[in-house]
């Protein structure tokens, strides 16, 4: 690492009707461990989340979170050609084929023990109105470390998912919460 905070692709998904959740979760894993054994210049780990549901997720079923841990911007065009290419191609076009969508969103680790990708309690948050962007991202980063979460901040987005997402053990009351999602992490078991 290069002493900057870490970047990481958040890639929502969710399998097509008449395909296994077990079925699925295998090719993931298989994705997830070809990625690992021969990464892409930048990449520093990966994980799998599965929750039930996400408000901004149109899925009939599980919804499943990659974390695709980066070292910067540079690094995101670079796991975009690489997770496709090489010995990573097979795994990815397998587990791409029972994927019924899928939408993303780029987020920086703000405060907190990272990279994510593990059970607990994913708190989804907006910045209330009426609260400036450091106060409210300082008073997140003070929870964060009086809960030992993780807080990570939205740099880019390509989906609908909320600004913030603070990751804890435990539901925590934290203003501007507008979901809480209780992740289960399946990749690595």
């Amino acid at each position: 690492m290069t002493g900057t905070a870490p970047l990481s692709f958040l890639l929502w998904h969710w399998y097509l009707d008449g395909v296994s959740e077990h079925e699925y979760e295998r090719a993931l894993s298989a994705f997830h461990t070809a990625l690992r054994e021969d990464p892409p210049d930048g990449f520093v780990d990966s994980g799998v989340v599965r929750f039930d549901g996400l408000p901004w997720i149109a899925a009939s079923g599980p919804v499943y979170q990659d974390w695709y841990v980066i070292t910067d911007f540079t690094a995101m065009g670079v796991l975009n050609e690489g997770a496709v290419g090489g010995s990573r191609k097979g795994p990815h076009d397998d587990v791409a084929a029972m994927a019924a969508d899928g939408v993303g969103g780029l987020y920086a680790l703000e405060a907190g023990p990272g990279p994510a990708a593990s059970s607990g309690f994913y708190h989804w948050l907006r910045k209330p109105k009426g609260r400036t962007t450091a106060e409210y991202l300082d008073s997140l980063r003070d929870l964060s470390r009086a809960c030992e979460g993780s807080l990570w901040r939205r740099q880019m987005n390509l989906g609908t998912a909320p600004e913030y997402c603070l990751i804890a053990d435990r539901r925590t009351d934290v203003p501007g919460t507008e979901h809480v999602s209780i992740g289960e992490g399946i990749w690595p078991a």
